[in-house]
């Protein structure tokens, strides 16, 4: 029986970014919590000097 816990945020962020690449849109609007958007911009480098704390429905610009 497969594992129910979840991948490691890092994997599910590797994967997800792999996802955004392939996608034909130059423009993605995309929701999550914020320890995943912190590990995101920390994986792909697109902090851009931002604090690490993400306010409650704080609106981010991510390029990567």
């Amino acid at each position: 029986m497969p594992s129910l816990l979840p991948r490691p945020v890092k994997s599910r962020v590797g994967a997800f970014r792999r996802w955004l690449a392939d996608r034909p849109e130059t423009v993605i609007v995309a929701v999550g919590h914020s320890s995943y958007w912190r590990t995101f911009e920390q994986v792909c480098g697109g902090g851009g000097g931002k604090p690490l704390h993400m306010r409650n429905c704080e609106v981010r610009l991510i390029n990567f």
